[in-house]
């Protein structure tokens, strides 16, 4: 719920839970060829980012930061 974007412990293990998801909607996406998954993930992570502006100093948020821009460069790439 809510309080997770207010506990930075909570954050902490769902920012890498959703890194986890993420790389597993690449995998998938980069055997199919499809692009569903990474249209997936990234709305997940936009999701999680828009929430999470609280923790945007953290390096958990940089990392979901930085899997955002991987997988958008990955959905360009597959336009």
């Amino acid at each position: 719920g809510s309080g997770l974007w207010h506990d930075e412990k909570k954050f902490t293990k769902y920012a890498q839970a959703s890194l986890q998801l993420c790389k597993v909607y690449m995998e998938i996406s980069s055997s199919s060829g499809s692009r569903r998954e990474l249209l997936t993930a990234e709305m997940h992570l936009k999701s999680t980012l828009k929430q999470a502006v609280d923790f945007s100093d953290t390096e958990e948020y940089k990392a979901l930061d930085n899997c955002l821009e991987e997988i958008k460069n990955l959905i360009a790439a597959t336009a």
